[in-house]
């Protein structure tokens, strides 16, 4: 078997069914040590949203960053104290 990763997705659905659920060593053929590194992989990969616990998830492709497909939101006035107080005496001035 070649080199388990977790963000080998493809491989990794190899061995999920599409339950979700990781395929036993048993059916799958894969060996102790390789069915562990596996299992860890997946888990990963469900970490970090790659593959999903649950049935009929479809993966993204990510070819961006992240970092910018996230939109800046803008900051809303809680209206503190102080602000509220300089405005009364804006309105008392007039």
């Amino acid at each position: 078997m070649e080199k388990i990763d977790y963000k080998d997705v493809e491989l990794l659905k190899d061995y999920v069914t599409q339950g979700g659920k990781i395929i036993p060593s048993r059916i799958s053929g894969v060996c102790t040590s390789n069915q562990r590194k596996l299992k860890i992989a997946v888990r990963r990969a469900r970490n970090v949203a790659l593959l999903s616990p649950m049935k009929g998830y479809v993966p993204q492709q990510l070819s961006t960053d992240r970092r910018f497909l996230v939109k800046p939101t803008s900051v809303i006035s809680t209206g503190n104290a102080e602000d509220i107080g300089t405005d009364n005496q804006e309105n008392n001035d007039s």
